[in-house]
């Protein structure tokens, strides 16, 4: 109290004039500490991005600005995802997303997290904070699970192109980049997903689910580091390439090097990555002169474009795969191919044509540019995967047909169903080992024209283009089978269509890195 007697009677005898100088002293003082701060966030911003213009052109591989990116970590708090026993989803979330910060920043995205910690974040704070510091791309990070069954595995990315139009290039790209490093089941993307997260028409965002946790094989996987390396480098490179291509489509004056350097710094993190080991020449065939990665990182780094093996990630390609021919009707669907300067891959079989006839039209898809590739000779699932020698003696049987018609052995083909098709899983895991060893490449695919779904021509097209469409790099399934006029029909459509959206035709060879729905 006698404090404040004594101030009191101090502030009555002191003049105004000296008191409005220490008011102002006092408002100056916290004044200058308040810009002292916002000149420290400014200068060394949370998300760690380079500061100077010296860093600026030392630091960034692909742009001459900093893009921002936002990494969510799915779940957090409370909300703890999918779970496999004491492991739960949002804390293998948020390693790999932390993974992926560190990559980014070190090529200069300024980068920021919806968490940071085991913290729960609403969707619509997600959303809204990205909004507002004015995101370039969203990714959120999240794991799949089925409950009562280990089998399934793979990844698989989310998109809402709705919502924002470039979202599903986003999400093909990070999809393509994390099968790459680490040659997981590829699941495809999805482009009609609801989630809010994915719902802003301020950016592009996608969300991809990088694996089961209830998997077998692929759950202890999600918990080792080194895979989550790889999963993380995939998807800074998908992110990249992304950033890449769109910011130097749109920013005038840098389209040259922002577009170039992309390539080249994507080809840098894969020829140093963990990934090395996922090139087919080195798992399946050994004798390839060239792998599909150095293929791929050629074209990517010159600009130029390719003709054959893996497309370069600039280029739109739709590979057309036709299965169970031939028949006496190829010959119009070749018609059709020539007229749009179009090339295709047959898996053949020997289920409709014999003998002379049959090789005779063998030679004609050949001779008119198309890929030959085996897709078993007699096609019957119950005697093909009896066993793996049962399957390669089919598989003999059709390749030596296609030896005497064209004088080349195919070593590419196709699993009558696929490779994860449910007749083969009692011998699935011995049958890959041995064509693995027999030097054969197999080709799945991400796209498909609904041909054996009993769908109408427009139908068979809206499919296709769809599908094809969520992919630069697309493998198309359709059949070449007696009374199935309306495939012959929607083809046409299929390729203006796609045409039009800048893809290309070509026809698979062993170095176009294959889609594999098993490994």
């Amino acid at each position: 109290m006698q404090f404040t007697k004594d101030m009191n009677h101090h502030y009555r005898h002191t003049p105004v004039a000296l008191l409005l100088g220490i008011f102002l002293i006092c408002f100056c003082g916290m004044f200058l500490s308040a810009c002292r701060q916002s000149g420290a966030g400014e200068s060394e911003p949370e998300s760690g991005a380079v500061s100077s213009s010296d860093e600026v052109e030392s630091t960034l591989k692909f742009n001459k600005e900093n893009p921002v990116v936002f990494l969510d970590a799915g779940h957090g708090g409370t909300e703890a995802g999918a779970h496999s026993g004491d492991t739960y989803e949002k804390d293998i979330n948020l390693q790999i997303v932390q993974k992926v910060k560190a990559i980014l920043e070190k090529d200069g995205c300024q980068v920021f997290l919806t968490r940071d910690s085991d913290t729960s974040v609403t969707p619509e704070d997600r959303v809204t904070t990205a909004e507002k510091c004015g995101a370039d791309v969203f990714v959120s990070v999240h794991q799949n699970s089925l409950d009562g069954d280990s089998s399934p595995h793979g990844v698989k990315t989310h998109c809402s192109s709705e919502a924002h139009e470039k979202s599903s290039d986003l999400a093909s790209m990070v999809q393509n980049a994390v099968i790459k490093t680490t040659e997981a089941k590829d699941r495809g993307v999805e482009d009609s997903s609801a989630q809010y997260v994915l719902q802003s028409k301020q950016f592009p965002s996608c969300l991809i689910e990088t694996g089961f946790l209830t998997s077998d094989t692929e759950g202890p996987l999600l918990q080792d580091s080194d895979y989550q390396d790889k999963i993380a480098l995939g998807i800074a490179n998908g992110i990249e390439q992304f950033l890449g291509a769109d910011i130097s489509s749109r920013k005038e004056g840098t389209a040259g090097d922002g577009k170039s350097s992309s390539a080249e710094s994507s080809s840098a993190g894969e020829s140093s990555s963990p990934e090395e080991s996922s090139k087919p020449e080195e798992s399946s065939d050994p004798e390839a002169s060239s792998t599909p990665a150095e293929s791929s990182d050629e074209s990517s780094s010159s600009g130029a474009k390719t003709t054959s093996g893996e497309p370069s990630p600039d280029e739109k390609v739709v590979y057309i795969t036709i299965d169970d021919g031939p028949t006496t009707g190829t010959p119009k669907l070749l018609d059709i191919l020539d007229e749009y300067d179009a090339k295709a891959t047959w898996f053949v079989t020997g289920q409709y044509m014999e003998g002379s006839a049959l090789k005779d039209m063998l030679k004609q898809i050949h001779d008119r540019g198309n890929t030959i590739g085996v897709h078993t000779f007699s096609h019957q699932y119950k005697n093909i995967y009896s066993s793996p020698d049962a399957y390669m003696d089919d598989y003999n049987k059709m390749n030596s047909i296609i030896v005497s018609a064209t004088g080349e052995s195919s070593n590419i083909f196709r699993f009558p169903g696929g490779s994860n098709a449910g007749y083969n899983k009692n011998i699935r895991r011995e049958l890959l080992d041995r064509v693995k060893s027999e030097g054969l490449v197999y080709y799945d695919w991400n796209a498909f024209t609904g041909d054996t779904e009993g769908m109408s021509r427009s139908e068979m097209v809206a499919k296709a283009v769809k599908e094809c469409g969520y992919n630069n790099k697309a493998i198309l399934l359709m059949h070449d089978v007696p009374g199935r006029d309306a495939v012959v029909e929607a083809l046409p459509d299929i390729l203006k269509q796609l045409k039009d959206q800048g893809y290309e035709f070509r026809a698979l060879d062993k170095n176009v890195v294959p889609i594999q729905f098993e490994k």
